[in-house]
């Protein structure tokens, strides 16, 4: 068991629960517990198998539990790199305080502020968020749940785990070498990706041979437009891909607008069954860098997070 410390306002159950990775294996959430477990990859090491847990969202000091499900034990050094992982996975030195102020000034926003909102749930490594993202594209939420299982499935190693419970099996996210090895035909066929098969044998082919490097995304130095124009030049990424990457990305100045927005931001502030991607824009334009979440934790609310503030 080790701890990390949280030095800003922190609410692991609802941080966790505000963005849909946290419903894709190979996280797992146990409501019951509020404990999530996932897969990392230290290096080219095989994956192991963690469980998160916080000491008491919210509070004064709050920490956050990290214990090792199975393997080998972790020497301190693997150990801390795997903290840093975590801490990446969680966005533990993001910023939010900008983001929180305009919450605060604007009626109806305040809850997130107080809750201390604002991070999603990143996936353990670059390539798997990246893979995800594609999954989301073109298709409902229960479609991307689906291809994800089938992926893992085909090609995720097994994860050796050590919980007292014989029926638990975990398998990690396939990495790019993994996928690159297989066909197009293999990913339609057996894990019924569609027209996503030969982007996602492309992206995997890039990353596992270097011609791709998802770190390069990372760098902040990038502008977000530019950022937004390299992330363009991935194969089968358009705007709404590219808008959901930056938002991983923490680049927060462009909309993630789909069906489920356009839906909800409709009934919500437009009292009709419909509207335009121009009008949603110009909606949120007055919350600058930060309009993708102000518009995100809105639809957020209104579709299913006051349920979830409210069971506590």
């Amino acid at each position: 068991m080790s701890v990390i410390s949280v030095e800003r306002p922190f609410d692991f159950r609802l941080m966790l629960l505000s963005h849909g990775w946290i419903d894709l294996p190979p996280f797992r959430w146990n409501e019951e517990r509020r404990e999530l477990d996932l897969v990392v990859r230290l290096a080219a090491g095989r994956p192991m198998a963690l469980r998160l847990s916080s000491n008491g969202d919210g509070a004064p000091g709050q920490s956050l539990r990290v214990k090792q499900l199975g393997g080998r034990r972790l020497t301190p050094a693997q150990m801390k790199r795997v903290k840093s992982r975590v801490g990446w996975m969680l966005r533990l030195d993001d910023g939010y305080e900008a983001f929180h102020k305009r919450c605060r000034r604007r009626k109806g926003y305040g809850w997130i502020a107080k809750l201390g909102l604002g991070p999603f749930l990143r996936n353990a490594d670059l390539f798997e968020e990246f893979a995800k993202v594609l999954l989301t594209t073109n298709i409902n939420w229960a479609g991307t749940r689906s291809m994800n299982a089938k992926l893992i499935e085909a090609f995720g190693e097994p994860v050796e785990i050590d919980d007292g419970d014989k029926d638990t099996q975990y398998r990690a996210f396939p990495t790019a070498a993994a996928i690159a090895a297989s066909s197009e035909a293999r990913l339609r066929r057996d894990c019924r990706l569609g027209y996503r098969a030969p982007y996602m044998l492309e992206l995997a082919d890039g990353v596992a041979s270097g011609k791709i490097r998802l770190e390069r995304f990372t760098d902040r130095s990038l502008g977000t437009e530019d950022l937004a124009k390299s992330l363009g030049e991935l194969k089968g990424f358009g705007p709404y891909a590219v808008n959901s990457l930056l938002m991983s990305l923490g680049r927060y100045e462009r909309l993630v607008i789909d069906s489920w927005i356009r839906k909800t931001v409709a009934k919500r502030h437009f009292k009709s069954p419909r509207v335009t991607d121009r009008s949603i824009e110009r909606f949120f334009a007055p919350w600058g860098d930060w309009r993708a979440l102000a518009c995100w934790f809105d639809c957020a609310h209104e579709s299913w997070m006051r349920n979830d503030i409210a069971k506590g």
